[in-house]
């Protein structure tokens, strides 16, 4: 296990995409609509299982970071997007079988896209059981967005 800081962490996410064959999940309290696009093109396989789990209160939409436009995004690009309000982790998760996890949302700050960034830091490892059990009982917590909830907000 090593330490990925800033541009690192990126690379890492960009490597694991192009390899990854079954899903991804995506989990991260922010998140803007060009990193939904941009993982979008670094994945290879256009088959995998795509989910996105945001905090997505209505403050962090209103202060802009978060968008609230990945919803129709994720629905017209075979994404399953979920919210948790009470959601802070930030972790990549690849086939369930490798995950990123450190302090970057998926905003350009984040990860460092388009120039300068945050200075942020993350580790790669292999998932456990014990860890895939704990994926599942967050998604189980979270709310599956659809167009009803999107319309309220």
């Amino acid at each position: 296990m090593s330490i990925l800081v800033s541009q690192k962490i990126l690379d890492r996410i960009q490597d694991e995409l192009s390899r990854s064959t079954e899903s991804f999940l995506l989990i991260s309290a922010y998140c803007k609509l060009p990193l939904v696009q941009y993982f979008d093109q670094c994945i290879t396989n256009k088959n995998i299982r795509k989910t996105l789990v945001v905090r997505f209160r209505p403050e962090d939409i209103a202060a802009g970071a978060s968008d609230l436009d990945i919803y129709p995004y994720c629905k017209n690009n075979g994404w399953k997007m979920y919210f948790r309000l009470d959601l802070h982790a930030k972790t990549y998760v690849f086939d369930c079988l490798r995950c990123v996890i450190g302090s970057a949302n998926a905003t350009s700050s984040g990860l460092s896209i388009g120039g300068t960034g945050n200075y942020e830091m993350a580790t790669a490892c292999e998932l456990a059981d014990a860890d895939r059990k704990a994926l599942e009982l967050l998604l189980q917590g979270a709310v599956e967005m659809n167009d009803n909830i999107y319309n309220k907000m």
